[in-house]
């Protein structure tokens, strides 16, 4: 009885730091976009150039108004650093903030209305 007992822990044990190991290391398309966006009623527009880097992606993206790439990040914890910049490519302004994925908060990132500090910022597809 006692064998069977710690044989049944030790298979819960496993089970569970096989789901923790799922979520940690899944990986997560993200669309970034820097196009002009509706939100709430308020328009907004695309920066001219942006710069784009994911704590965990592999590269920035760099993105012209009315671009969008495409992200891979593992995880579910993220920080984004933006850096809006000028036609001449001058860095006018930088905004760096933390966000999860959930499944209730999409993987659209819309780089005007986070340059805007509007909520919504990360939207569903």
């Amino acid at each position: 009885m006692r064998r069977s007992t710690v044989n049944v822990g030790i298979i819960i044990f496993f089970v569970i730091i096989s789901v923790f190991l799922y979520n940690a290391g899944k990986g997560y398309n993200l669309l970034v976009d820097n196009k002009a966006i509706t939100i709430d009623g308020q328009e907004l527009q695309p920066y001219a150039w942006v710069n784009v880097d994911v704590s965990t992606s592999k590269k920035p993206v760099l993105l012209k108004a009315g671009g969008r790439d495409v992200v891979f990040v593992i995880g579910k914890s993220h920080q984004i650093h933006v850096e809006i910049m000028d036609e001449q490519k001058n860095v006018i302004k930088k905004i760096e903030k933390k966000f999860k994925l959930t499944r209730q908060s999409g993987d659209l990132l819309s780089i005007p209305a986070l340059g805007s500090d509007v909520s919504q910022w990360i939207q569903k597809r």
